[in-house]
């Protein structure tokens, strides 16, 4: 069988004509074309792009596809994208199933909103021959699938999200700028409201109530820019992008993201509506700690959360303690005796998921974190910061744990010991 990377001197170009697309999605386009090589062969298939248009927010990627051979032979195309702005990548798989000797002309249909093709995203187009035997699942990959994302692929058969089909061979792969490839486009100002100051860049979903309160939310993530970097010593130096969805359904469509807020890079993406909101400062302290190292978790959300309460919001009530201090929840989950040994909350990689316990970890971690500082001051917790890594390697955490030891002159059993007399002191 001869791959189709060996034959690309056969590849006959294939002239492809893109421009822009007019207002309402009309799917006609001119300008100066652009070749591009779009195919590939083996001695059983043979693939081709034949066309390319976009109507009412879905580019038509037209396909012809042959079976050279006298039996079924399958056809796998894997479209990957990745975005620019804040969004994650996407990626989907259409399989085109071929009886003996026989050619099919198709459309394959690329939702703008569901891929967020955007000028600054880069796609990955790949073409392979698969094998036959992976029929034998389909049924229920396509039901499950068509029915989460049938609006985005419609009358598509075999859409699967998922590219785990084995192959035997690569017909095509390319990478290209989504605008290289595709007629039409996506924006986030179609769904998103844009405000900015001095130090923030903020999007907002439309149907966000964010959108009535944007004046004090800039004031009050402004103030937690200002009061975090002054208190450990950190320069921020480039803008914040504050992005805020509507419901967890929206963000997590968009962003692959479960929680109720994440921060990275530059990025802080939070829901925002009458029953769900983080506080303001909370994914702040996030960029914030992450321009100094990657400590452990412990101490990352610790300090987020402690920071929560620093400026003034009600830190822990998103957990389940409404009108308690941080110290007050800790002091009620040592009286339940439900704490998380410090020997393996030390060793935590993440705090969310219903294995870490977030509604323990959270306010233990806060309030640990809020001993340290109030014990050893900002100077010392920031080299903690600093020198300390997340892991769950072992010989990471010993590493971790004779790193506290150095800087602060005592051991984490010790420190547990310290922390849990000042914490149950104040309720004298």
């Amino acid at each position: 069988m001869r791959s189709a990377h060996l034959r690309n001197i056969f590849f006959t170009k294939l002239v492809l004509i893109f421009a822009i697309i007019a207002a309402g999605h009309c799917g006609i386009y001119a300008g100066d074309p652009v070749w591009l090589e779009i195919q590939g062969e083996n001695d059983n298939v043979a693939f081709a792009v034949t066309s390319l248009s976009a109507e009412h927010g879905i580019n038509n990627l037209g396909v012809k596809v042959v079976n050279k051979s006298p039996d079924l032979r399958v056809v796998a195309l894997n479209l990957q994208n990745r975005p620019g702005y804040w969004y994650g990548g996407y990626g989907t798989q259409f399989c085109i199933v071929l009886p003996e000797t026989q050619s099919k002309e198709l459309i394959i249909p690329v939702s703008t909103e569901y891929f967020k093709l955007t000028e600054q995203g880069t796609s990955f187009l790949s073409v392979y021959e698969a094998k036959s035997e992976a029929l034998s699942r389909w049924q229920i990959l396509e039901s499950r699938n068509q029915l989460y994302y049938g609006q985005y692929f419609p009358d598509w058969r075999f859409c699967n999200t998922i590219c785990d089909i084995e192959y035997t061979d690569t017909l095509f792969s390319g990478r290209y700028n989504a605008k290289e490839l595709f007629p039409d486009l996506w924006s986030p100002y179609t769904v998103f409201n844009r405000y900015s100051s001095e130090r923030l860049e903020v999007y907002i979903h439309k149907e966000s109530i964010a959108n009535d309160s944007v004046d004090i939310i800039i004031k009050r993530r402004e103030l937690a820019l200002d009061t975090l970097s002054a208190l450990l010593d950190v320069h921020v130096p480039h803008k914040l992008r504050l992005v805020f969805y509507p419901d967890s359904h929206t963000k997590t469509f968009d962003t692959g993201h479960t929680g109720m807020g994440y921060a990275f890079g530059r990025n802080v993406i939070e829901i925002y509506n009458e029953n769900e909101k983080l506080a303001d400062y909370h994914e702040i302290a996030h960029i914030i700690i992450r321009l100094i190292g990657n400590p452990p978790i412990m101490l990352n959300e610790g300090f987020a959360v402690y920071a929560d309460e620093l400026l003034g919001a009600d830190a822990i009530a998103p957990f389940g303690y409404n009108d308690m201090s941080i110290d007050q929840a800790a002091r009620k989950l040592i009286h339940e005796e439900s704490l998380i040994p410090f020997d393996q909350l030390i060793s935590f990689v993440e705090i969310g998921s219903p294995d870490s316990r977030p509604e323990v970890s959270y306010v233990q971690s806060a309030s640990f974190t809020k001993y340290l500082i109030e014990n050893f001051g900002f100077e010392t917790f920031r080299k903690l910061l600093e020198n300390l890594q997340n892991s769950d390697q072992e010989e990471i955490v010993v590493k971790n744990r004779e790193m506290l030891q150095s800087l602060t002159g005592l051991s984490l059993g010790e420190h547990k010991e310290e922390w849990f007399k000042a914490v149950t002191r104040q309720a004298d």
